[in-house]
């Protein structure tokens, strides 16, 4: 079964997207800090993640960062979904290794659309 991780300081994105993903046939863990998130991925192998990169303690570039460098998953896909939609948070976004980028708000078919494109190119199916 795909695995993701879904992180978002917002309580009522981390349940849609938890139910969404769920109904979809994903095995789906939430996080809402950076903190969270770091321990999560230092016990738990994922698919992709789908990350908010303004968190209260760990900016979600940190994270993916982290991912990239220093984790053991430098592999997992990251999906980049936020609320800061300046061109230039894209472009850092996706020099830190994010594989996609999504503003909020978002659609549901949008979003179902983007993680199925990127775990295809990731070879997951």
């Amino acid at each position: 079964m795909i695995k993701i991780l879904v992180v978002d300081d917002e309580q009522g994105i981390r349940k849609l997207l938890k139910a969404l993903l769920t109904r979809e046939g994903y095995e789906v863990m939430t996080a809402s800090t950076g903190e969270e998130t770091l321990k999560i991925l230092n016990s738990t192998a994922f698919d992709l993640m789908i990350l908010d990169l303004s968190l209260p303690d760990i900016s979600g570039h940190e994270i993916c960062k982290w991912v990239r460098e220093k984790s053991s998953q430098k592999k997992i896909s990251i999906l980049i979904l936020t609320g800061t939609g300046n061109k230039q948070n894209e472009i850092d976004a996706y020099n830190e290794g994010g594989d996609e980028y999504i503003k909020k708000p978002f659609s549901i078919e949008e979003i179902l659309a983007r993680i199925k494109m990127v775990l295809g190119r990731a070879g997951i199916k």
